[in-house]
């Protein structure tokens, strides 16, 4: 119920921000999008280097659970 409420809040306040008085900031990036998926992908998100154990256990555990029917997807 609350996320209903915070979710209408922003959907109809966001039309008032982008009609108001306030400039634009475009917040820079300091990667392109591809190696931002990538970090994402890798759990790279404070860590110098990818994480890549954690996408590998995580590949393993969606797909053992597929196999098996339980997806979290299905009924």
């Amino acid at each position: 119920m609350v996320s209903l409420l915070v979710a209408w809040l922003e959907l109809f306040g966001a039309p008032g921000l982008a009609t108001g008085s306030l400039r634009y900031y475009g917040w820079p990036s300091e990667w392109r999008a591809t190696t931002a998926f990538g970090a994402l992908l890798g759990f790279q998100h404070y860590e110098a280097h990818p994480q890549v154990w954690l996408s590998v256990a995580l590949f393993l555990g969606s797909s053992s659970s597929r196999g098996r029917g339980r997806c979290a997807g299905s009924a």
